[in-house]
């Protein structure tokens, strides 16, 4: 609830209040107070976002989509400005590593099928695939017990996923089912 009020009264502050200097601030302070992170090595986008994904059911996810689309458009728009490429798939493979904060109750540890993914495939994909329909995008989770929530999101050529999971330990990193419990 306090999530949907903020995002209200932001697009309000947004839409009649600022001028387009203050709203290209506000931006800016938005991706950095979500504090998400974007890299890109060996032809491989990876975000990491500083929180779990939430529940498919949940109908307000304009929290998640706004911050992340900002933070992918803003490191085009730098990786444009310094000549270098910005990255693009044909088909592709977008891997979620869902990091649960192993100090909490296991119990917190969703089904894969129970996680909202649309907002953050469809910023991804606006920047980065030619399309995210099922014949040119792939999707894998994996779950992880770590220090902190995060989700850290993986995208790369679908021909690069299978040696890359073997390299990356993530195809071994999950949890066992009796450890959950």
């Amino acid at each position: 609830c306090a999530e949907r009020l903020t995002e209200k009264l932001r697009r309000l502050v947004l839409g009649s209040c600022l001028s387009l200097r203050e709203k290209d601030n506000y931006r800016l302070q938005l991706v950095s107070a979500h504090g998400i992170r974007i890299m890109y090595q060996d032809g491989i986008v990876k975000l990491e976002l500083p929180f779990l994904l939430p529940h498919r059911k949940n109908k307000y996810t304009d929290y998640i989509y706004l911050p992340c689309y900002t933070a992918l458009q803003d490191w085009c728009l730098e990786r444009e400005e310094k000549g270098e490429t910005i990255p693009s798939f044909k088909r592709a493979t977008l891997c979620f590593i869902h990091c649960y904060d192993k100090s909490q109750p296991k119990v917190r540890i969703r089904d894969h099928d129970n996680i909202e993914e649309k907002q953050v495939v469809d910023a991804l994909g606006t920047f980065f695939l030619s399309s995210d329909n099922g014949l040119y995008l792939s999707t894998y989770h994996t779950t992880k017990l770590e220090e902190r929530d995060r989700t850290m999101l993986f995208l790369m050529n679908q021909n690069d996923f299978p040696l890359w999971l073997l390299e990356s330990g993530w195809a071994t990193s999950g949890i066992e089912k009796g450890a959950a419990v």
